[in-house]
C-alpha cells in the first residue's frame, strides 16, 4: 500500500520559486496532487455532496502553484509582497481547500468541514461568488490589483 501524504507528521516540502525542475520535483509534485485527488475524492463522499471532476483536472495546477511557483508565507497570510491567486473555478474548490490545507494555512484535521466554514477564499459562504460567469473572476482580479499597481507602479506584476 502507498504511503498517505496525509498520515505524514512533517509538513509538504515547499521548492523554492523558480528553482529548476528536476526529476524529483516534478515525481514528488505528482505523488502529491495524485494523493491530494484521494483526499477530494474521501472529503467528498464523506460530505456526500461536492464536484470531484473539477477538483480532479486542477490538482497538478494548484499543486504545482502553491509549492513551487506562487511567493507566500502561510505563517505570514498578509505579507505585503505575496503573490495573489484569483480563483475563479469554483467546482473545485475542494482541491484549493486541500493544496492550502498542506501547504499549511490551516490544519489538514479540519479539511472535511473546510467547505462549510467558506475559509474565506472565496469559494463557500464566505466570500462566495456563486451565480457569476467564470469572467467575474478576472474583473474582480483587475479591481484588486489596479489600485495597488496606480499606488505603487512597477512593483504589481499581473499574469
Amino acid at each position: 500500500m502507498i504511503a498517505s501524504l496525509t498520515d505524514q507528521a512533517t509538513p509538504a516540502r515547499v521548492y523554492p520559486y523558480c528553482a529548476p525542475h528536476t526529476a524529483e520535483m516534478i515525481a514528488d509534485l505528482s505523488r502529491r496532487a495524485y494523493e491530494y485527488r484521494t483526499q477530494v475524492l474521501r472529503m467528498v463522499y464523506g460530505r456526500k455532496s461536492g464536484h470531484i471532476g473539477g477538483a480532479f483536472s486542477i490538482a497538478e495546477i494548484l499543486t504545482c502553484l502553491y509549492f513551487h511557483q506562487l511567493r507566500i508565507d502561510p505563517a505570514n497570510p498578509k505579507w505585503e509582497d505575496r503573490d495573489r491567486l484569483v480563483f475563479s473555478k469554483g467546482h473545485a474548490c475542494a482541491m484549493l481547500y486541500t493544496c492550502l490545507a498542506h501547504r499549511g494555512f490551516f490544519p489538514v484535521e479540519e479539511l472535511p468541514t473546510a467547505e462549510d466554514a467558506g475559509r474565506g477564499s472565496g469559494c463557500g459562504t464566505a466570500g462566495t461568488r456563486r451565480g457569476h460567469c467564470v469572467w467575474y473572476g478576472v474583473v474582480c482580479a483587475y479591481g484588486r490589483v489596479q489600485p495597488q499597481h496606480l499606488r505603487h507602479p512597477g512593483r504589481w506584476r499581473i499574469e
